[in-house]
């Protein structure tokens, strides 16, 4: 029984996909200026800019293109400069764009790209052979200037998303794709990711039904094919998904199952329910069939997560962030940490669950989801990760573990009535507002969200009991009945 994982996935890496064409290569600029992931279909043309300046576009087949561009600057980059930089390349851009068409550009505005500034304006471009649309982004790194752009026609919204997706793989002045996000630490916490976040948790984190049909077919792809999956990498991996992470997977399930056959559509419906139930309840047998399961198919999905396989690259980028380590405790463990096997070392998804877990507090707290964007959930991962070393024990390993925390708190949070739910709700509301994670005052000035104002600096002052209080460890269901 434990090779039923073997077989199945054996399976559906031979079944005929509509869209191998959608595989991907590296591409890694000549000057080792940027390093990124681009489907394999797709043109490749670098060309000089001047004389220290180089454009590397990448075109697909249906009009669709992205590009980077890279200025060199040898005396270095002054990050105070980002706006005035931003502008004059952009307004060069858009000038050479209006010798050939009709230019509608959007305001600059500041964003960012993983954990770097930048500025980025929206633009609408016509000419005879058509309408774009698309945007400009500026980035400074450490010794170029970069300004990437994607253009696309307004009907190829597919298309505009391969572009945005390579984009999200660029690594600056490297020689590998980034696989963890943009800019070396782009949070999964979109504007769209949090907007789902806050309606699930409003919700009471509301499970689908098991057999609810999410594709249609024979057989029909449900809720429960996904959960399946999910609960067997659980087991293989000890992986503990994040509401988003759960979503960008289910999603991928949806978009992968009407391009297999047969055969594939059977394995990725009903093969999780299958590896599932040859699970054996003997600990020994079931500790080598997790060993089986981690030793085969971690090269079956990195092979097919490079072939374009989007269910398996769900499931193989999960993976990859939990193999990834972002910040280790420095300090000693701390009681609690005693208690239990807690982890010293806090990985990309643990960073990814402790920003989910931080906006779970704010909306449970009955605040406003809007107030909180993806450009200040980013101001505040740069800071969780600058200040990591900085924090009291407490926090580093509360960090460190997040994922199963955060996986208690939610779990709590279903489970409980309303009344213990707004005792919850009161703890986090104080907890929030001990770390600097404030409701803006009216007037106050800001204009902006409600994570605007903090800096990476500001975090360094959190104090161990604000984190380590009942919201975070003596409420939490996984902590009181794990240890």
């Amino acid at each position: 029984m434990q090779q039923r994982a073997l077989i199945c996935l054996g399976l559906l890496a031979a079944t005929g996909l509509a869209w191998a064409q959608e595989a991907t290569r590296d591409y890694v600029d000549p000057g080792q200026a940027f390093a990124i992931r681009a489907p394999a279909d797709w043109s490749a043309n670098r060309s000089p800019l001047g004389d220290s300046g180089w454009n590397t576009e990448f075109a697909g087949p249906n009009g669709a293109k992205f590009g980077v561009m890279s200025f060199a600057a040898p005396n270095g980059v002054d990050p105070a400069n980002l706006e005035q930089v931003a502008e004059l390349l952009m307004e060069a851009i858009l000038g050479e764009l209006e010798q050939s068409g009709q230019v509608d550009a959007g305001e600059a505005t500041r964003t960012k790209f993983g954990a770097l500034d930048a500025v980025r304006r929206d633009v609408t471009f016509e000419s005879d052979e058509g309408a774009q649309a698309g945007y400009l982004l500026v980035v400074l790194g450490k010794r170029s200037v970069f300004l990437t752009y994607v253009s696309a026609p307004g009907d190829a919204a597919a298309d505009r998303k391969t572009c945005e997706s390579s984009l999200a793989t660029l690594a600056l002045e490297a020689t590998t794709p980034n696989a963890g996000g943009a800019g070396g630490g782009a949070s999964l916490l979109t504007n769209s990711a949090l907007a789902a976040a806050a309606q699930a948790i409003k919700g009471g984190l509301k499970r689908e039904e098991a057999d609810a049909v999410l594709v249609a077919g024979d057989p029909a792809l449900t809720y429960a094919s996904v959960v399946n999956f999910v609960q067997i990498l659980s087991f293989a991996y000890d992986i503990e998904l994040t509401e988003t992470e759960f979503g960008m997977v289910r999603q991928r399930f949806v978009d992968c199952y009407p391009q297999l056959d047969a055969g594939g559509k059977q394995i990725l419906a009903q093969g999780g329910a299958s590896i599932l139930a040859g699970l054996s309840q003997n600990p020994e047998e079931r500790a080598a069939q997790k060993a089986d399961i981690r030793d085969q198919t971690l090269p079956v999905l990195q092979r097919q997560a490079q072939q374009g396989l989007e269910y398996a690259a769900a499931l193989w980028e999960a993976i990859q962030r939990r193999s990834t380590t972002v910040a280790a405790a420095q300090a000693g463990k701390p009681a609690f940490a005693e208690k239990g096997e807690f982890d010293s070392e806090m990985s990309e998804a643990d960073l990814e669950a402790s920003l989910e877990m931080l906006y779970f507090m704010w909306v449970a707290a009955g605040r406003d989801p809007s107030l909180v964007t993806a450009e200040t959930v980013a101001t505040v991962r740069v800071a969780l990760v600058q200040n990591f070393a900085a924090f009291p024990a407490e926090v580093q390993y509360i960090l460190a573990n997040a994922q199963r925390i955060y996986s208690g708190m939610r779990g709590q949070w279903e489970q409980a009535d309303d009344g213990t739910r707004a005792q919850l709700a009161a703890g986090y509301g104080q907890t929030l507002d001990a770390i600097g994670l404030g409701v803006p005052q009216a007037g106050g000035g800001g204009g902006g969200g409600a994570w605007d104002d903090v800096k990476p600096e500001d975090m360094s002052t959190i104090r161990a009991e604000a984190m380590a209080n009942s919201a975070f460890l003596a409420t939490n269901s996984w902590y009181n009945t794990s240890h």
